[in-house]
C-alpha cells in the first residue's frame, strides 16, 4: 500500500514529481494560437521554473533561451517579444549585464497569481492573453506611450518625389505609437 505525505500549508503533498499544466482554455485562446513554435517552447521553459511560490521572480535570460531551445539570439528575442506582446509573461524586473550587477530578467506568468507581492492576499492572475486580439499589444503600451496620429502626404527628397505613409495604432489600454513607413517612388525625373 502506497503512503501519501501530509499536505503542507499550501495544500501540496510534495511527494509527486513536478509537471507543467497547460489548460485547454489557455490553448484555445486566440493569443496562444497566434504564437510561433519558438514562443510556445519558450513559454514551457519559463513555466518549468515556476515552483508555485516564485511567480514574479522567475529568472530567465535570453542566453539561456538560446541554449535551451537551440535557436539563435534573434529567434529567441522574437519569441520573448511575442509572449510579452500577447500578455503571457510580464517582466517584473528587467535584467542587466554590467560590471557590478549581472542578473537575468525576473518574469511573471500572467496565468498564475503574483507571488512577488508581500501582502497576505496575493495579487490575482491577470490573464491578459485572454483579452488579446490582433493589433492589441500589452507590452508596447508600457514601452512607448505617446499620441496617436496618422499622417499621409507627399514628400520631396533629394532623388525624387515620394509618398510617405505613417500609421499609428491605438489600443483599448491607452494610446501608443507604432509607426510603419512605406516609401513609394512617384516621379522618376529630377527634382527642381
Amino acid at each position: 500500500m502506497r503512503k501519501f505525505r501530509k499536505p503542507d500549508i499550501n495544500g501540496r503533498s510534495g511527494g509527486g514529481s513536478r509537471y507543467i499544466c497547460l489548460r485547454h482554455w489557455m490553448m484555445d485562446s486566440e493569443a496562444w494560437k497566434s504564437l510561433s513554435t519558438n514562443a510556445r517552447c519558450l513559454y514551457l521553459e519559463i513555466a518549468k521554473r515556476y515552483y508555485g511560490s516564485n511567480n514574479g521572480r522567475i529568472f530567465y535570460a535570453l542566453r539561456e533561451a538560446t541554449d535551451d531551445l537551440h535557436i539563435g539570439r534573434t529567434a529567441a528575442s522574437l519569441a520573448f517579444d511575442q509572449l510579452r506582446d500577447r500578455g503571457f509573461i510580464v517582466a517584473e524586473q528587467e535584467g542587466s549585464f554590467g560590471y557590478k550587477i549581472r542578473h537575468a530578467t525576473e518574469w511573471r506568468l500572467t496565468e498564475f497569481e503574483n507571488d512577488r507581492t508581500i501582502q497576505v492576499t496575493a495579487k490575482a492572475p491577470t490573464k491578459e492573453f485572454m483579452s488579446w486580439r490582433p493589433g492589441v499589444s500589452f507590452w508596447s503600451r508600457d514601452k512607448n506611450p505617446g499620441p496617436v496620429a496618422s499622417i499621409t502626404g507627399p514628400h520631396t527628397g533629394p532623388v525624387g518625389s515620394y509618398s510617405v505613409t505613417d500609421v499609428a495604432q491605438n489600443t483599448r489600454h491607452g494610446s501608443h505609437s507604432v509607426t510603419v513607413r512605406r516609401l513609394r517612388r512617384v516621379a522618376t525625373g529630377p527634382v527642381a
